[in-house]
């Protein structure tokens, strides 16, 4: 796996989250013997923010706290280093900050007309893993009468990048009303083709 995700349970506003990510970053020297530091943080545009903290060792782990508005959710990407490192750090912050879990995100996303950003925080909670729960709430969410949860499914879709998902993408394509979500849609299917002929 070249990247872990961890979804967070914190509210936009919460000014706590950088402050614990920090503190929970910072125990890896207890923890894995792991020097961390806070790097800098980027923002793009007005929303997406990221904050960056590195091992300091030459090709180590970074992990970034992502705010994102237009999802909108708050999550961390565990990235870079050797694969059993990125695992550990992965680990023992889903055990140290505040997580919600795949179970739960699956149990919302049944029904996501409410809040239609939960199939995409459960693509990412999955970590590429595949099961065939998340399958399906993501396939009947391509399915939905409400135009947002339908572009939620589809960038859950591409998210998950898993091709039992294509019979269901193509007929969304087809059975689409919109302009606006036929465009969505094409371009998904024709970045999740190219990903693969990569």
């Amino acid at each position: 796996m070249d990247e872990y995700f961890l979804v967070l349970r914190s509210a936009p506003d919460d000014a706590t989250l950088i402050p614990a990510v920090n503190e929970s970053v910072e125990a890896m020297v207890v923890i894995l013997r792991s020097v961390f530091l806070y790097d800098h943080s980027a923002r793009r545009d007005d929303t997406f923010t990221e904050h960056h903290w590195r091992e300091q060792t030459d090709g180590g782990v970074t992990v970034t706290l992502v705010d994102d508005v237009a999802m909108p959710g708050r999550y961390l990407r565990i990235a870079g280093g050797a694969p059993q490192q990125r695992q550990r750090v992965w680990k023992n912050l889903a055990v140290m900050l505040p997580v919600v879990s795949v179970e739960e995100l699956r149990r919302v996303a049944r029904e996501p007309e409410e809040v239609p950003a939960v199939l995409q925080h459960l693509a990412l909670a999955v970590n590429g893993s595949f099961d065939q729960e998340t399958l399906d709430v993501v396939a009947g969410a391509l399915a939905s009468a409400r135009l947002e949860v339908r572009m939620s499914a589809a960038a859950a879709a591409l998210l998950l990048g898993w091709t039992a998902l294509d019979p269901d993408l193509n007929a969304a394509l087809a059975a689409e009303p919109t302009a606006e979500g036929r465009r969505a849609l094409a371009h998904v299917i024709a970045v999740r083709a190219s990903r693969r002929r990569m």
